[in-house]
C-alpha cells in the first residue's frame, strides 16, 4: 500500500511539473514592447502582481521569493489566467531568480530587449 502511495504520489508530481513546463511556453515574445518606457510599465506591473502574490501568502521576511511555492505558483496563475500577452512575455522570458524578485533592478528587464 505505501509503495502504490509513493508511485501514485511521484506521479502526481511529474505531472504537474510538465503541465506547468507546457503552460510556461504559451507566451508570445514579440508581444514585449521595444521601448524601454513600456518596459518600465510593464516591469511595474508585473511587480504589481508578485506584491500581490506575496500578501497574499505573507511572505514578508525577504525580497526573493522563488523558494515560496505558494507566491510562485500564485503569479504564475495570475499570469497566465489575467496577464495580457506583453506580462506574459516578460514575466516568462525573465529567469526564475529574477521573475520572483521584487527588489529586482530593471537594468535585468531591460536586458531582455536588443
Amino acid at each position: 500500500m505505501r509503495k502504490t502511495t509513493f508511485i501514485l504520489c511521484v506521479a502526481c508530481v511529474l505531472a504537474g511539473l510538465a503541465g506547468a513546463a507546457r503552460a510556461a511556453e504559451n507566451f508570445d515574445p514579440a508581444a514585449l514592447p521595444h521601448d524601454k518606457a513600456a518596459l518600465s510599465k510593464l516591469n511595474d506591473e508585473q511587480l504589481r502582481l508578485l506584491r500581490k502574490s506575496v500578501r497574499y501568502c505573507g511572505d514578508f521576511g525577504r525580497t526573493k521569493h522563488s523558494m515560496n511555492f505558494c507566491v510562485t505558483s500564485g503569479l504564475d496563475l495570475d499570469v497566465r489566467q489575467n496577464g495580457s500577452p506583453a506580462i506574459k512575455a516578460l514575466h516568462w522570458m525573465l529567469n526564475p531568480i529574477n521573475r520572483y524578485d521584487d527588489a529586482r533592478a530593471i537594468g535585468t528587464v531591460m536586458k531582455l530587449v536588443k
